[in-house]
């Protein structure tokens, strides 16, 4: 299934360039890489510690004005994190896709740009950005360090016999900037939504999606140019 997921995405991107009109499309292919970890309510008192993970995926950002931008961040990642207690040491990793959209803003710089030699004199290249994102999780699994269990595989879904919610939901921010046909900078995603099955909520508590890592982006939509 990933390896469907992954040959969409691509195709979604040739499509892209092929409408790209006016210089006012740009497409990055992306990487990224970061802690991940959950926030917890529960009623086991479990202990939670970051794992780093990480994904590829796309920047698409479309001009609405010289400085503002509408983009959509398709990526294909894993979010993983421990979760201990005196009954067991979880070791948890879900796949997810994620779907930020939202704005950046880019800045005049000037002085900053022309000092490091990153561009012309006139290009805005340190950026801010701010959205929401929608997960979809398209597998997962998770092992008791305690026991030194086989991996088992997350059921997702809302009933009492699932694991965790099949989708997920927050704010995501992001900061950086654009060099020549780079994009660089750093990711925050906080998550909205309590993961836990409502079936189990009563239950289990709360369990809420939190990351944080660093990107790094090339513009292929320059290749079409300069044929």
């Amino acid at each position: 299934m990933m390896k469907k997921i992954i040959i969409t995405i691509m195709f979604l991107i040739v499509a892209l360039l092929n409408i790209h009109a006016q210089n006012k499309l740009d497409v990055y292919v992306a990487g990224n890489y970061g802690l991940y970890k959950v926030k917890v309510s529960d009623v086991y008192s479990s202990a939670i510690s970051s794992k780093f993970s990480g994904g590829i995926g796309a920047h698409i950002s479309y001009k609405l004005t010289p400085n503002l931008r509408v983009v959509a961040l398709p990526v294909v990642q894993q979010r993983g994190y421990m979760s201990s207690n005196i009954h067991h040491i979880y070791d948890v990793s879900v796949g997810y896709i994620d779907v930020p959209i939202g704005v950046e803003y880019d800045f005049n710089i000037h002085l900053f740009v022309k000092s490091l030699n990153l561009g012309e004199k006139d290009e805005k290249v340190f950026f801010l950005g701010a959205g929401l994102y929608e997960g979809f999780a398209i597998n997962g699994k998770y092992t008791d360090k305690l026991y030194n269990t086989p991996p088992e595989k997350i059921k997702f879904g809302e009933s009492l016999t699932d694991n965790r919610s099949s989708t997920d939901f927050g704010l995501n921010f992001n900061v950086g900037l654009r060099i020549r046909s780079f994009k660089i900078g750093l990711q925050k995603q906080l998550g909205l939504k309590n993961v836990v099955p409502s079936a189990r909520q009563a239950k289990d508590g709360s369990l809420k999606t939190t990351g944080f890592g660093m990107f790094v982006a090339y513009k292929i939509s320059n290749l079409k140019k300069k044929k």
